[in-house]
């Protein structure tokens, strides 16, 4: 699969607040603005890059910079109770929006797979 021609579910998005904040240079590369770390609504969104592997090979600076604001985020509100709850993508144009959806765990997670011994 290439993820362009893959057949999309079309769902109500969710909605919450944005982890952190973004806009786009002169050559259309996403560019992290800063992200918020105090946030405990019940769900929250985190931007990312539609296009990662694009981006080190156009700019790794700013690939960095997406690494280490992601990665900062993520072991925050992990810590905090969150947990990654689904991938929300929207079309503005001709771009795409990608968020990671993190919601706040209420009750302890249990798998509907794997038991726990």
């Amino acid at each position: 699969m290439d993820g362009q021609n893959q057949e999309v579910t079309k769902i109500q998005p969710a909605k919450g607040l944005n982890i952190n904040r973004t806009e786009r240079n002169e050559q259309g590369l996403l560019i992290p603005m800063g992200s918020d770390l105090t946030l405990t609504d019940d769900v929250l969104f985190l931007e990312i890059p539609d296009d990662i592997e694009g981006m080190k090979t156009s700019n790794i600076q700013i690939a960095r910079e997406w690494r280490v604001l992601v990665q900062k985020a993520l072991l925050h509100y992990f810590d905090a109770g969150y947990y990654i709850n689904s991938l929300q993508v929207e079309r503005e144009c001709n771009t795409r929006r990608i968020y990671y959806v993190l919601e706040r765990r209420t009750k302890p997670y249990k798998s509907p797979c794997f038991p726990l011994y």
